[in-house]
């Protein structure tokens, strides 16, 4: 995954240096990526506007909400890649962040990609100073309904309207 990062960025046309290791403060933690480009200040500067300045403040960038499906799969699998993990390539799988934002905007990413996806919140631990989000996703061929559910039913004669939006998704 680093060295197709790093290939992306080279054709981009960014001069990319790449660092896989521990930081002498978060010696605990599982090896971590930096990905450093020169002479992309105007791209650093349009990240931190667009996506977020840092771990905690990451989501994902508006313009890409205007982008087709396929390459919408794209993002949301490159994101698995690199923060998450498919229990079966992509049918179930959970995305990890600390940024309440990117949690629902891949919440949504996925919703309108046809799964389903919930967001559990953990409290910060031992390891880690801050809150964490798991976005669970799924694909299900059928959801089944519980009657035991419904309280009453009432007797109903007129216009039933049904909710649609272009993306087919409403969150």
């Amino acid at each position: 995954l680093a060295q197709r990062m790093r290939a992306a960025v080279i054709d981009l046309g960014y001069e990319a240096n790449l660092w896989i290791g521990r930081t002498a403060s978060r010696f605990h933690e599982k090896p971590c990526m930096q990905l450093r480009l020169r002479s992309a200040i105007s791209l650093g500067r349009w990240l931190a506007a667009n996506a977020g300045d840092g771990a905690l403040f990451k989501r994902i960038p508006a313009v890409c909400w205007d982008w087709p499906a396929v390459r919408k799969l794209d993002l949301l699998n490159a994101l698995m890649e690199g923060d998450g993990l498919w229990k079966r390539v992509g049918d179930h799988g959970m995305y990890f962040t600390i940024s309440r934002h990117l949690a629902d905007d891949v919440q949504r990413l996925a919703i309108e990609l046809g799964y389903s996806a919930s967001i559990r919140r953990d409290e910060p631990s031992a390891k880690s100073w801050n809150e964490r989000f798991t976005v669970k996703l799924g694909r299900r061929s059928r959801v089944r309904i519980h009657f035991k559910t419904i309280k009453r039913l009432e007797p109903y004669r007129g216009t039933v309207y049904c909710l649609t939006t272009p993306t087919g998704a409403y969150v």
